[in-house]
């Protein structure tokens, strides 16, 4: 596996960035009872190309707290 160095990021939901800065983003988003780390692996080899986050949806991981339905 690469070595992914990642930017923990403030708001509602748990987020980290890294790769390279003011390219283009990717936003990883993972599966259900999974957390963003899951896509560590993929996120690693686009990092040396483009600005990656990893996001924890509602209900998991470091978002475990924040409660959303689909409308929100």
């Amino acid at each position: 596996m690469t070595d992914l160095s990642l930017t923990p990021l403030d708001g509602p939901l748990s987020a980290e960035i890294g790769g390279v800065v003011g390219a283009q983003r990717i936003v990883f988003v993972h599966g259900f009872t999974q957390t963003g780390r899951s896509w560590r692996t993929v996120a690693a080899h686009f990092a040396r190309r483009y600005e990656v986050m990893l996001v924890d949806a509602p209900g998991h991981g470091g978002s475990v707290n924040v409660r959303a339905d689909l409308r929100r």
